[in-house]
């Protein structure tokens, strides 16, 4: 071999050599740098910005919306103690007015009218009450002149009531034959008594026979005026009372598949010849009871003129005095219980008015049982329900926020009505019952929907610094501090206090360092991420966003 072979063999070896140490030094290393290597990088900081944002703690529950004040309407047997249902002008959707008919019983209208006293009795002249009073009160609402609104039903009130019926297209309650004969007899009883004081208080009549005739004649002549008064009355009501029973009998006698026309024809007539039988009687009793006055009077004038009161005093005659002044009374007391009247059938009250009619559950031609109309108030409610925690903190009054994403409804209302013991109403046996009245009103779409109510408790009442509740921890003095980053890869705690806490935010002061809008605060660690100069992670918290 020769010397340059030689050579070229050495550097190579050298070479190899060179590179085997080579890489087993970059695959040999020691425990520290090892160590070194394997250790977790720094983490990165997780942060949000510092906010200006007003705060509010508020108690969110679900409310249905519905019309306030459900009433349903019963009907009594008429005063003949019939119950089947001839006419029911109103239907489902109808607006129910004051003295509006809402149904009729054996040909009787049932009138409604405003009051919160439900009827309990018949009205009639002489009665006094707070019932009495309510019906004045609507008569004056629709009208009607009942002269003092008194809660005495006298002459005035009775002209109102018989108004009402009028105008209604029904003959009122008059009296009856029992009532009629008992004033008969009241007016006799006057008329006897005052003839036994004549007989006992005489005094020798210097009376002429001509004058004595003409005085007996007069009475004749009345008495034949009263009788043919009542001769034309029964003439004259004969054909209006014939054709008023044969628009009864029509009415009656309609099929139950008669149309709408057939029936409001049928009514019509019934009506018209029922108010025309009121007037012609009306006019007829007045021309009677003229003609009674008049046989009245004459009978005085003549016993007057026969018997001049005597001057003694005896006791018979006193006993005949006690006796007319006695008659008189019972005159009086007749004349006043004789009269319109408004029978407890016919007479609905209900607490407000309009109301709108709901459903109709009965038909004409039924004997209906319990309620027969289902009516609503004009205004709308919603019904809800609070914990007895929330109770606790809300008050009528307050106002609310009513909202349903779907309907787009964002309105305001305000608690009407909380109840003071749990389980009333449609609340369950652990809530209180909430209702809540819209400031303005509410689509129609939101009727028996279920909407979402916020009730705000307690707010900043403007903006203020604020940090998600993450962002604050505990100071080692016991009070609370957050950590803001820099940005130049340094952090610093803040000692702060802290406010009103919603929606997962806090309200924030610092008490040491700075803190303003924008600053930058720690509320976690991400430590899969390796930690740089100023790197920081936006949260993807929607709460530390302000959604």
């Amino acid at each position: 071999m020769n010397r340059r072979a030689l050579l070229a063999g050495v550097a190579g070896v050298s070479i190899l050599s060179a590179g085997i140490g080579w890489f087993f030094g970059q695959s040999i290393k020691s425990p520290a740098e090892i160590a070194a290597q394997t250790a977790a990088p720094d983490p990165s900081l997780i942060t949000v910005p510092v906010e200006l944002r007003e705060l509010a703690s508020r108690v969110v529950v679900r409310g249905t919306v519905t019309s306030s004040e459900v009433t349903t309407i019963s009907v009594s047997p008429s005063t003949d103690g019939s119950s089947i249902i001839t006419r029911l002008p109103k239907a489902a959707g109808d607006t129910l007015n004051e003295g509006d008919v809402v149904a009729e019983v054996a040909g009787r209208p049932v009138i409604v009218l405003q009051g919160d006293l439900p009827v309990f009795r018949s009205l009639g002249p002489s009665m006094e009450g707070p019932d009495v009073t309510q019906l004045e009160q609507s008569l004056v609402r629709l009208g009607y002149d009942v002269g003092t609104v008194d809660g005495v039903y006298d002459a005035a009130l009775a002209d109102a009531v018989n108004a009402l019926y009028r105008d209604a297209g029904y003959r009122a309650n008059e009296p009856t034959t029992e009532e009629t004969d008992a004033l008969a007899r009241a007016r006799t009883r006057v008329r006897d008594a005052q003839n036994a004081i004549n007989d006992l208080a005489t005094t020798p009549s210097s009376l002429s026979e001509s004058e004595r005739l003409r005085l007996t004649q007069a009475i004749n002549q009345q008495q034949a005026a009263l009788d043919a008064a009542a001769t034309e009355r029964a003439s004259v009501l004969a054909e209006p009372a014939a054709e008023a029973a044969a628009a009864k009998a029509a009415v009656d006698a309609l099929a139950s598949d008669a149309t709408p026309e057939e029936r409001q024809a049928a009514d019509q007539r019934l009506a018209d010849a029922n108010y025309v039988l009121w007037v012609l009687t009306a006019e007829q009793n007045k021309l009677v009871e003229a003609a009674q006055l008049e046989l009245d009077i004459a009978y005085a004038t003549r016993n007057e003129a026969i018997n001049p009161p005597a001057t003694s005093n005896n006791s018979a005659l006193a006993s005949a005095r006690d006796e007319l002044a006695a008659a008189k009374a019972d005159l009086e007391r007749t004349l006043s219980t004789t009269g319109v009247s408004f029978p407890t059938s016919e007479l609905v009250f209900v607490p407000t008015l309009p109301r709108e009619v709901q459903s109709v559950s009965t038909e004409v031609g039924s004997s209906p049982q319990g309620p027969i109309i289902t009516t609503t108030g004009s205004s709308t409610v919603i019904e809800s329900s609070v914990s007895a925690t929330d109770r606790r903190l809300l008050k009528e009054g307050l106002e609310v926020l009513v909202e349903d994403d779907g309907l787009g409804i964002s309105q305001k209302a305000t608690i009407s009505f909380l109840a003071d013991s749990p389980g009333t109403g449609t609340a369950t046996e652990s809530k209180y019952e909430m209702n809540l009245t819209p400031i303005e009103p509410l689509p129609e779409e939101a009727f028996n929907q279920s909407l979402r109510v916020t009730i705000p408790i307690s707010t900043t009442g403007g903006e203020v610094l604020a940090v998600p509740l993450a962002a604050v921890s505990a100071a080692a003095n016991g009070g609370a501090r957050v950590e803001v980053d820099r940005g130049d890869g340094t952090t610093e705690l803040v000692d702060v206090s802290t406010g009103l806490a919603a929606d997962g935010y806090v309200e924030v002061t610092p008490l040491s360092g700075s803190l303003s809008k924008g600053d930058r605060v720690v509320v976690g660690r991400d430590l899969g991420q390796p930690a740089s100069a100023g790197d920081t992670t936006e949260s993807t918290d929607p709460e530390a966003e302000g959604g």
